[in-house]
């Protein structure tokens, strides 16, 4: 599994590589983290659960590998993983960024993050993610998920959430303000009408 997982990571050229074999390491990790005979752990204190959530109870390897490239540090990185992804990974199971993604930063950007994901998908996992990772966290989540619907009359998921795309963007440039007041936020939306 080790040469299968470090091919195109770590070949010619390279002067850094890891590997970590994942499935072993949990074990490791299970056995040591087990609750004392007779203890009823938390919920969502126990390892299994806490990797569930974020979706890595499945990963199978982490292989990773840097060299120099034209005077850059060049890494790559790859979390093996079946499909479908659950937890926090579901974040990260979106399609490709369009050719065009990165055509409006601007060329003095000092921070660039591009992503697609859906918000709709993300949106339905989080309390589980939240209910397995802290309770109290989820009883606060749904509270104020409720004051939104009584108070304001918004269902974050139907009226916000499902008017939104996939494209989400976060750009700080100097040009547009500087660190700070210069960080701008876009997101694609589906249908404008029912989001204003």
């Amino acid at each position: 599994e080790f040469v299968a997982a470090m091919k195109g990571i770590a070949e010619q050229g390279a002067q850094a590589a890891a590997y970590v074999d994942l499935v072993r390491l949990r074990k490791a990790l299970q056995a040591r983290s087990a609750p004392p005979a007779g203890a009823k752990p938390k919920p969502g204190s126990s390892l299994p659960e806490r990797l569930k959530a974020v979706g890595l109870d499945r990963a199978t390897a982490l292989a990773g590998g840097a060299s120099i490239v034209d005077r850059c540090i060049h890494q790559k990185i790859r979390l093996y993983t079946p499909a479908a992804h659950g937890g926090v990974l579901t974040a990260l199971g979106g399609q490709a960024l369009a050719p065009t993604a990165l055509a409006s930063v601007p060329a003095d950007a000092d921070l660039v993050l591009a992503v697609r994901q859906d918000p709709r998908k993300t949106f339905k996992d989080l309390p589980a993610v939240l209910a397995a990772l802290d309770p109290q966290t989820h009883a606060r989540f749904n509270t104020a998920l409720k004051w939104a619907r009584e108070k304001l009359g918004l269902d974050i998921p139907r009226d916000l959430l499902a008017q939104l795309g996939d494209e989400w963007m976060v750009i700080s440039a100097p040009s547009l303000g500087g660190v700070g007041t210069g960080t701008v936020l876009s997101v694609s939306v589906r249908d404008e009408g029912k989001l204003s």
